[in-house]
């Protein structure tokens, strides 16, 4: 049948499991589980530092001992990588000292061309090519080389077939708006309300 090990210690102490590779100073605890049953929560320490923690709630923090959401990384250079073990392409969502949010697709250029795809209801809804083009409703086509591209992509059928527009719009509590879009193969501008 199913066995188990259980620790028990009062509601106001933890539970530990030590792993030491001496028998002197922090040797003696270098790798340690603790349950801390006054706030309920599990900490993990390697090298004498606590590296992770599981909170009441049940967030997971890595680098905080306050994770302020299910997974919380803190580090002076926090990151985040998913290796794809097929072509060893790896993609990271990180953040520098500037507060930059960085998204990095195939870090080191393994697979080539790869590009930053934005679905929305399991739908493509934007691209970031490698080239930095940018497509919002389809992938941009290419314009010549050294040109970067913003291509907008409607798919309205019929007529006015507007395949893609840019809206300028007041946040004064207005409805004025200026349109600049593609009709039937003309360019087009708009305004009023």
């Amino acid at each position: 049948g199913d066995e188990g090990m259980t620790i028990y210690s009062g509601t106001t102490n933890r539970g530990n499991i030590y792993f030491a590779d001496g028998t002197t100073g922090s040797d003696l605890y270098k790798g340690q589980i603790n349950y801390f049953h006054d706030s309920d929560y599990l900490r993990f320490v390697t090298a004498a530092t606590e590296a992770m923690r599981i909170d009441s709630s049940g967030n997971v923090g890595i680098g905080t001992s306050s994770p302020t959401g299910l997974l919380h990384l803190s580090s002076s250079a926090p990151a985040f990588y998913m290796t794809d073990t097929t072509n060893n392409t790896e993609g990271v969502i990180s953040m520098d000292n500037a507060g930059s949010l960085i998204l990095n697709a195939d870090l080191n250029n393994e697979a080539a061309s790869s590009n930053i795809r934005f679905a929305v209801d399991g739908s493509e809804a934007m691209r970031i090519d490698a080239s930095g083009n940018v497509g919002i409703g389809a992938a941009a086509t290419s314009f010549g080389s050294g040109v970067a591209v913003l291509q907008l992509t409607g798919t309205a059928s019929g007529l006015p077939t507007r395949a893609g527009a840019l809206r300028f719009r007041s946040q004064n509590g207005t409805s004025s708006v200026c349109d600049i879009y593609s009709d039937n193969g003309f360019m087009s501008f708009y305004t009023g309300s």
